[in-house]
């Protein structure tokens, strides 16, 4: 399966912002303005919240290679770091190239050439493995790296399989330290919100997953703003007409998806598979838990293969939010010689502190 190398509405933007930018954020006056809907019995929900919230989010045994690699897209890999791995066992990544950013329409047809190039012999070397099974001792070059991929433990049946999961990852790093600057305005009425509807505080870092929060972030399916809402979904929250489109606000839109995720979370008894359903739709995560029979995410995940269910649907939105939440902060402090830790520090010490 062929992927893009941009993601769904992501487009180039410049390098973390100076010291001198973040001293100049104002926690501004952007109050949160009421919507529609009003909750239900937000007492009952608070206290749901508070009972799931210690272990709402965890950091199941299994997914550490899956944050890792997350962890690299969103603050390691920049967006001219062009990575192929697999598909489904992020964990075997078997090249990584620098590319220039697809900014113009030529740009990117000879990007997306290069790209399809570099699958293709992937493809044809994990089937010559598979083929002939070889020693590795005689490999070398493109099939020693490819070998290599998979850390000792390939062997014919993972090499024929894993010729059909290859895709490409672009990195974000620049992105997704922008949205940093760009969140610590929003964060603390956020925050609130999460706390007023009775939701874990982590879902307040959703917008970096979805959007980077980039405010003008619009998809070729129609989701927009940072929360990206669907037009259909965004109308049971909030206002969606021709005339004012509410899901362009952050705060009003945080609501809303405080709303959306605790009604699936009511559903589903699992605050991943809430956060999962937030992209996959509710009623295809009901499908799923009673097709297992289970509602534990990692179960889900390895076994239910619903339609639209793939790398690039939901199951994909947990891990990278995983990475995000709680211990965004701390992950980003392992990184080693990255030049955004005082940006982070300062903005953990004087913006996101509700």
């Amino acid at each position: 399966m062929k992927f893009s190398m941009r993601w769904i509405h992501r487009s180039p933007v410049t390098a973390a912002a100076s010291l001198a930018v973040l001293l100049c954020l104002a926690r501004a006056s952007h109050e949160p303005t009421p919507v529609i809907a009003q909750p239900q019995d937000a007492s009952a929900s608070a206290a749901e919240a508070r009972q799931a919230d210690p272990e709402a989010f965890p950091r199941y045994p299994g997914l550490e290679s899956s944050i890792d690699f997350w962890k690299n897209v969103f603050t390691r890999w920049s967006e001219t770091d062009v990575v192929f791995h697999d598909r489904d066992d992020l964990s075997i990544i078997y090249r990584k190239i620098h590319q220039p950013v697809s900014d113009t329409p030529e740009l990117y047809r000879r990007n997306e050439a290069a790209q399809e190039a570099i699958m293709e012999r992937i493809r044809e070397i994990l089937l010559d493995l598979a083929e002939r099974n070889p020693d590795p001792r005689t490999l070398s070059g493109d099939y020693e790296d490819v070998y290599d991929a998979f850390d000792g433990k390939g062997n014919p049946a993972r090499w024929r399989q894993a010729a059909d999961r290859i895709r490409v990852q672009r990195g974000i790093k620049e992105k997704f330290f922008t949205g940093l600057v760009h969140a610590g305005q929003y964060r603390p009425y956020i925050l609130e919100i999460m706390r007023e509807e009775g939701v874990p505080e982590e879902i307040a870092w959703l917008p970096l997953v979805e959007s980077t929060f980039n405010l003008q972030a619009r998809s070729s399916v129609g989701a927009a703003g940072v929360w990206q809402f669907m037009p259909g979904t965004g109308k049971l929250f909030m206002r969606v007409d021709a005339t004012v489109d509410e899901r362009l606000d952050p705060i009003l839109a945080a609501r809303g998806a405080a709303r959306l995720l605790k009604q699936n979370y009511r559903g589903l008894g699992s605050w991943p598979l809430a956060l999962t359903a937030y992209n996959h739709g509710y009623y295809g995560m009901q499908r799923a838990v009673r097709e297992v029979g289970t509602n534990d995410y990692m179960t889900v995940r390895r076994f239910y293969e619903g339609p639209a269910f793939g790398f690039a649907g939901p199951l994909g939105s947990y891990e990278p939010f995983s990475n995000l939440s709680t211990g965004i902060l701390t992950g980003l402090m392992w990184l080693g010689r990255l030049e955004i830790i005082p940006v982070v520090v300062l903005l953990t010490r004087s913006y996101w502190r509700a």
